[in-house]
């Protein structure tokens, strides 16, 4: 992970030695596996101290535990092969097991147009796009949030 951090601390000297101002580096990692005291996410952090803008991203298990949360938005990536595919429950989405095969499965259903990891920018996008509150909770996602929050 040292080598890691230096290299990250010598890619932002970089950006702002080109005259680029950087604020601040998300780093994404996912937990892979259920990590309810943020645990990966702390150690994460720990690693990160030493550059003072980088903060980390970490998703409980793999980031489609967070398009649970905007089923909205994951249908409007393909709304005609997706549409009321994805629960609209109130729920602790950090609780489904494998995400992403969850996810795929429950798109796979339709015109053979299942989901991929591609696919992930776009649903990201069309959250902030339409402006969604997530429906449900996320430990992970409450605490991305705080590190958005911290950032504006």
């Amino acid at each position: 992970m040292r080598s890691w951090v230096t290299e990250l601390d010598r890619t932002i000297r970089g950006y702002e030695a080109g005259g680029r101002q950087v604020t601040a580096a998300l780093v994404h990692r996912d937990a892979d596996d259920p990590d309810p005291d943020g645990a990966v996410a702390i150690a994460l952090s720990n690693d990160l101290a030493p550059l003072g803008r980088a903060h980390p991203v970490v998703p409980v298990e793999e980031i489609e535990a967070w398009w649970f949360l905007f089923p909205d938005a994951v249908e409007a990536v393909r709304p005609s092969a997706w549409r009321d595919t994805i629960p609209r429950r109130a729920r602790d989405v950090e609780r489904i097991r494998n995400p992403k095969q969850e996810l795929q499965r429950l798109t796979g259903r339709r015109k053979k147009a299942r989901y991929e990891e591609a696919e992930s920018p776009r649903v990201a996008e069309f959250v902030r796009q339409l402006g969604l509150r997530p429906q449900g909770s996320s430990a992970s996602y409450h605490r991305f949030g705080a590190v958005a929050r911290s950032l504006t």
